[in-house]
């Protein structure tokens, strides 16, 4: 199960921008794309702020612009690829291993991505740096992914509740589909007996308006019919 989900075809299918999304089980919907939106403009004030009263104006613009891309890619492919594939599936172990490596991945990039940015000092590669990669960009985009995972939260829960309102829509459907349309139809009326009532009863009582009674059989109504002619003669 983890080989088929790391397969190369995979993989080149996760590197793909064109593929990035067709890998999950869905696509971002409006609605994710204005989330994403909204909160970039209320965090980037906040954000920009902060880079300015450490580097010149350029820099903090620079940095605020790969602040976005980079943030957004990463909750996407996070929430959209890994979460929406393994998750469904209970792959829970390509699931860990798929975050280790985004994880991963996010903090090589953090670090030497800001540091030409805002010219860090060149540090090499290690587990310390790697860990405390992981855990700066963690807080630079854990709001949004908390914000990302409780929609896609709701929007399951939303889902369901419709589907089960048109599963209860069609079963009723189906129902009054299966009910015999003759029960339904007018009560037969009797020429020549105007006190009898349609039913075939005893003189003088009546049936409700607009009650509904099945048709007799056709025989029925032929022996009903003759045996008012004969009455009738006599």
């Amino acid at each position: 199960m983890l080989v088929s989900a790391f397969s190369p075809e995979n993989i080149i299918r996760m590197l793909s921008l064109r593929e990035l999304f067709r890998f999950g089980l869905r696509q971002p919907s409006r609605s994710d794309w204005f989330v994403t939106l909204a909160y970039w403009i209320g965090a980037s004030p906040f954000i920009l702020s902060s880079y300015l009263g450490d580097s010149p104006f350029l820099q903090a613009i620079g940095g605020m612009v790969f602040t976005i891309l980079f943030d957004t890619t990463s909750v996407f492919i996070l929430v959209f690829g890994i979460f929406a594939t393994y998750i469904p599936r209970r792959q829970y172990l390509a699931l860990l291993v798929a975050t280790v490596a985004l994880f991963a991945v996010n903090s090589l990039v953090y670090n030497y991505g800001y540091g030409i940015i805002f010219g860090w000092e060149y540090r090499s590669p290690s587990f310390e740096l790697l860990l405390w990669g992981v855990l700066r960009h963690a807080q630079s985009y854990g709001i949004l992914a908390a914000i990302m995972i409780g929609k896609q939260f709701f929007d399951i829960q939303k889902q369901f509740f419709e589907l089960e309102k048109e599963k209860r829509e069609n079963e009723l459907k189906m129902l009054k589909s299966q009910i015999d349309p003759h029960f339904f139809v007018q009560q037969p009326q009797y020429p020549g007996c105007p006190d009898r009532t349609r039913s075939g009863g005893s003189p003088g009582l009546s049936q409700p308006p607009g009650f509904p009674l099945p048709l007799p059989h056709p025989a029925q109504r032929r022996r009903s019919s003759v045996a008012v002619r004969r009455v009738g003669f006599r």
